[in-house]
C-alpha cells in the first residue's frame, strides 16, 4: 500500500490495548504513518478511524511513536492532554480524516498491524 510498507488489516472493531494484542499475535506492531502521503492513502484505502502505535501515562507528555521518534500531524495544535487536570484522559491516539487525533484507549475502532521495515527511516 505505501511503499517499504506492510500491512495485515483486521476487521473488527478493538479498544487500543486489544489492538496492541492483535498486531502482537502476528509479530507485528500498530501502524506508524509518519508520512502526509502515507496517512492520505490510509484515508483513501481504508477510511474511518484507525489505531496508531502511540500512548501516553502523564498528563502533558508527548506523543511517541513505538520507535521512539516524536509523533507529528496532530488535527489540533492543542492537544487536550496538555490541560491541567487531575486525571489523564485521552490518551491514546487514531489515524481520522488524515490526522493524529487522541481519543480514550478504551474507545473502539478499527486498526492496522505495520510490518516495520528496517530501513524505512531512510525515506522519511
Amino acid at each position: 500500500m505505501y511503499p517499504f510498507k506492510c500491512y495485515y488489516v483486521y476487521n473488527r472493531h478493538t479498544n487500543y490495548s486489544q489492538s496492541v494484542a492483535e498486531c502482537k499475535k502476528h509479530n507485528l506492531t500498530q501502524m506508524r504513518p509518519k508520512s502526509v502521503n502515507e496517512r492520505e492513502l490510509i484515508l483513501k484505502r481504508l477510511g474511518s478511524s484507525n489505531w496508531v502505535d502511540s500512548k501516553i501515562t502523564k498528563i502533558g507528555a508527548n506523543y511517541f511513536w513505538g520507535d521512539g521518534t516524536k509523533v507529528y500531524g496532530f488535527a489540533n495544535s492543542k492537544l487536550s492532554n496538555s490541560i491541567p487536570t487531575s486525571q489523564i484522559g485521552k490518551n491514546s491516539l487514531v489515524l481520522s480524516g488524515g490526522f493524529l487525533v487522541e481519543t480514550y484507549e478504551s474507545a473502539v475502532t478499527t486498526g492496522l498491524c505495520d510490518y516495520y521495515d528496517s530501513v524505512e527511516h531512510l525515506f522519511y
